[in-house]
């Protein structure tokens, strides 16, 4: 079976949309840094983040009131050395965004790399490697260069066999198979920036 690899990756970090208390935008953008406040034994890690239209600093509430020891000395010197891989692990946990009331804005923080396809059909595996809630038609119009109602066309009589419906948002991996009646172009493919 013939299987080539689709990768959704991010070519920066997401932006939050929350509104801001200084003006009416409700668009912010990560800062790269932690804030971290010690009391006694317990601490508070907070996430900057910075109003897209008037810059005015915010904070994200990473955690409030934890013990030193819950954290462990690795946890605390990531956060202390501004650790990006922790910043985005920040930033996406769903948990987080729900705590302190926001949403994760990924319009141009993503883009699609795919392998080339063969000209008889085969299946594809799209990877996530980062959370985006994307429609597989989008990531399907995308990869093969066709409009969208060619790929609903395609999809409705069995040419595109999908496990997930096309028009529902997915944020994690899956596989879908496309018949070799499906007019596909050898070497379709490479790397597309997301929108």
């Amino acid at each position: 079976m013939n299987v080539v690899e689709w990768r959704i990756r991010g070519t920066r970090l997401p932006e939050l949309m929350k509104p801001c208390v200084d003006c009416s935008s409700k668009l912010h953008r990560p800062s790269g840094k932690f804030r971290m406040n010690a009391n006694g034994k317990l601490l508070d890690v907070w996430l900057l983040v910075f109003c897209a239209k008037c810059g005015r600093t915010s904070k994200v509430a990473i955690h409030e009131r934890v013990p030193v020891a819950v954290l462990g000395n690795e946890r605390i010197r990531r956060y202390e050395s501004n650790d990006s891989a922790s910043i985005a692990t920040a930033l996406m946990d769903q948990n987080i965004a729900r705590r302190n009331n926001y949403r994760l804005d990924w319009e141009g923080a993503w883009c699609l790399e795919v392998q080339p396809l063969a000209s008889c059909g085969g299946h594809v595996l799209v990877r996530f490697e980062v959370p985006v809630p994307i429609r597989p038609v989008k990531i399907l119009m995308r990869g093969l260069a066709l409009s969208r109602g060619k790929v609903v066309e395609a999809v409705g009589s069995g040419l595109i066999t999908m496990p997930i419906d096309v028009n529902a948002k997915a944020s994690s991996d899956f596989e879908f198979r496309i018949a070799p009646a499906l007019p596909v172009v050898p070497g379709t493919g490479g790397r597309d920036a997301g929108a």
